[in-house]
C-alpha cells in the first residue's frame, strides 16, 4: 500500500509542477497572459486528477482483473475456474475437492470421490494454481429471495450451481469502465476548465488530450498495482 501511496504523491507533485508550467506558457500563447494564482490553481488541478486515478484503484480492486483501461478493456481476465476448491461444512470439517476434467461443475472429492455438496457453509481457494495455500474464504451469503452464492471479501461471487466458477458480470463491467472513464475525463476538463481557468473549448480539447495520454501511461500501471496488491492481500 505504500508504495502505491508515494506514486500517487510523486505523480501529483510532478503533474502539479507540469500544469504550472505549460499553463503558464500556453496561457501566455493564448491569452496574452497567464491567469492569476497558479501558484495553488496548479496543485488543485493536479489533486483532482489523481483523486479520479483512486476512484479506478478503488474499482480495480473491488472487481479484481476487471477494470482496465478503455484500450485494454478486451484484455480483462476472462472468468476464473479454480481446479481445486476446500470445502468446509457447517461444523467446521474442510475435504478438498479436485475439478474433473473440462466440466465445470465436475468436482470430486480427492478422498472419497463424492460429489460437490449442496450449499457448503464455507470455500475457500488457491488464488493461483500454483498457490501452497487455500488463501481466499468464499462466505455463504443467504440473501432473502433466491439462491445462497458465496463472496469473498473482494466482493467475488461464485453462484451456487456453479461452485468453483466466479460468477461473470460483463455487463456490470462495461458500465463500470464506462463510468469510471467519464469521471477520469471529466476531472481533466474540470481541472483544465474551472481550476486552471482556460477557455471551454481549450479546456475540453487539453481535458481530453491529458486523459488519453494518462489511460496509456500512468493509468494502467497504477491498475497493475493495485491488482498486485489485492493478490497479495
Amino acid at each position: 500500500m505504500l508504495i502505491i501511496v508515494l506514486t500517487l504523491v510523486l505523480f501529483a507533485s510532478a503533474l502539479a509542477i507540469l500544469l504550472f508550467a505549460w499553463t503558464t506558457w500556453m496561457q501566455t500563447y493564448l491569452y496574452t497572459q497567464a491567469t492569476e494564482g497558479l501558484i495553488w490553481r496548479a496543485p488543485a488541478a493536479a489533486a483532482v486528477v489523481v483523486a479520479s486515478f483512486i476512484v479506478w484503484q478503488v474499482a480495480a480492486k473491488a472487481m479484481p482483473g476487471q477494470i482496465r483501461p478503455l484500450q485494454e478493456a478486451g484484455t480483462a481476465k476472462p472468468a476464473v475456474y479454480f481446479k481445486e476448491l476446500a470445502i468446509f461444512d457447517a461444523e467446521g470439517n474442510m475435504e478438498i475437492y479436485r475439478r474433473a476434467g473440462g466440466d465445470r461443475t465436475g468436482y470430486r472429492a480427492i478422498e472419497s470421490n463424492k460429489s460437490l455438496p449442496t450449499y457448503p457453509a464455507e470455500i475457500r481457494v488457491k488464488e493461483t494454481d500454483d498457490a501452497k495455500e487455500f488463501a481466499v474464504s468464499f462466505k455463504r451469503i443467504n440473501p432473502t429471495k433466491g439462491d445462497p452464492y458465496y463472496e469473498d471479501s473482494n466482493g467475488r461471487q461464485m453462484d451456487s450451481v456453479y461452485l468453483g466458477t466466479i460468477k461473470e458480470k460483463q455487463e456490470s463491467r462495461f458500465f463500470s469502465i464506462v463510468f469510471l472513464n467519464l469521471i477520469h475525463v471529466a476531472a481533466w476538463i474540470i481541472a483544465f476548465g474551472p481550476i486552471l481557468a482556460f477557455g471551454p473549448g481549450h479546456a475540453v480539447l487539453f481535458g481530453l488530450t491529458g486523459a488519453a495520454l494518462a489511460n496509456f501511461t500512468i493509468l494502467p500501471y497504477l491498475l497493475r498495482q493495485i491488482e498486485a496488491l489485492s493478490q497479495v492481500g
